[in-house]
């Protein structure tokens, strides 16, 4: 049920359950971010097809924004490595 689509669009960005979705270059990818209020930013994100997830924690004087861009330069160096 937590990846089931509660509101949003089946083709772009849509939550489910306190997750949320959205595709990039078509590959779905679930994901969950924010600041905690107890010292650190987070970035917990899934690609289901490639069955590959990861889970970036920082401290809090990273910017959310700055934390996701981190997340996108893992992801494609994980997908070189492929």
């Amino acid at each position: 049920l937590t990846h089931r689509i509660t509101w949003g669009n089946k083709n772009g960005f849509a939550i489910g359950l306190g997750w949320m979705m959205d595709t990039s270059d078509g590959e779905k990818y679930i994901f969950h971010d924010g600041h905690t209020g107890i010292g650190f930013n987070t970035h917990c994100i899934f690609y289901p097809k490639q069955k590959m997830g990861f889970i970036i924690i920082v401290n809090d004087n990273i910017s959310q924004d700055n934390v996701s861009r981190m997340g996108d330069v893992i992801k494609a160096a994980l997908d070189k490595r492929s």
